[in-house]
């Protein structure tokens, strides 16, 4: 089973979400932890994946190796590409 970290960065981004878009990406994500792959989306041209919460991206990297999953950014949908 893999295990969530937030980077810095992301958890600042996600406690300044609402308390329901809070919780429907926590559901997300634990939907990921068994098998993350059926889920997730690769990010073309990064060694990112994103998964989709409503209006809202997380996009992770995974380590394999470790069975971690990382959470290194969350952002609207509409302006969170752009720095990616």
């Amino acid at each position: 089973m893999y295990t969530f970290i937030f980077l810095e960065p992301a958890q600042k981004q996600f406690e300044k979400l609402e308390k329901s878009t809070q919780e429907r990406i926590l559901a997300v994500l634990d939907r990921c932890k068994i098998n993350p792959y059926p889920h997730m989306t690769k990010v073309v041209g990064t060694e990112y994946f994103r998964v989709r919460a409503g209006d809202y991206r997380v996009f992770l990297r995974i380590e394999n190796n470790k069975l971690l999953i990382l959470v290194v950014k969350i952002g609207k949908r509409e302006n969170v590409y752009d720095k990616i």
